[in-house]
């Protein structure tokens, strides 16, 4: 259990590369040149799977690996006496999902569980999983300056679940 990082937000958008974003991020590891941490911005869903059982008179389980965690291409850890807490709502034609995450160094790895679905006859689900936009910005100590990592942006993929009876439209 590491002390709360106070501030952490999740932008509408991806913000801009000021000192305001960079203190309403997640530290990350830095060196004595650079200051990093990550930007969270632009919460959204994407379908993880779908059964239609509606020509069925039996139930159908099924299973799923959900991976959850950055998906940064190079190695970033959030260092192991941060823990910050956030709240966001997942919000997508319609389908409105509120959760609260708690990112803490366990984010810095990517885990994968296994999830279990069922459907009863005549019925059909989507089911979707929650993610992030996610972004390192770095302020150099030299040139006192705020940028974004040339790493790019990564998604941040959430334990946020949620099914619907319909598809959701792709936006």
């Amino acid at each position: 259990m590491g002390f709360p990082v106070p501030g952490v937000k999740i932008f509408p958008s991806r913000p801009p590369a000021t000192e305001d974003t960079f203190r309403s991020g997640i530290p990350l590891q830095g060196s004595e040149d650079q200051a990093r941490a990550i930007i969270l911005y632009t919460p959204d869903l994407q379908i993880i799977g779908s059964i239609d059982n509606t020509n069925s008179d039996a139930e159908t389980v099924w299973s799923r690996s959900v991976t959850t965690g950055f998906t940064f291409r190079v190695e970033t850890s959030i260092s192991v006496s941060v823990s910050a807490e956030v709240n966001v709502e997942f919000v997508k034609a319609g389908l409105t999902v509120t959760s609260s995450l708690t990112f803490s160094s366990e984010w810095s790895k990517s885990v994968t569980d296994t999830m279990q679905f069922s459907v009863p006859a005549k019925a059909r689900v989507f089911t979707y999983q929650g993610y992030i936009w996610s972004e390192i910005l770095t302020f150099d100590t030299h040139s006192q300056q705020y940028g974004w990592s040339n790493e790019g942006p990564a998604r941040c993929l959430t334990n946020v679940l949620a099914t619907s009876r319909d598809p959701l439209p792709i936006t």
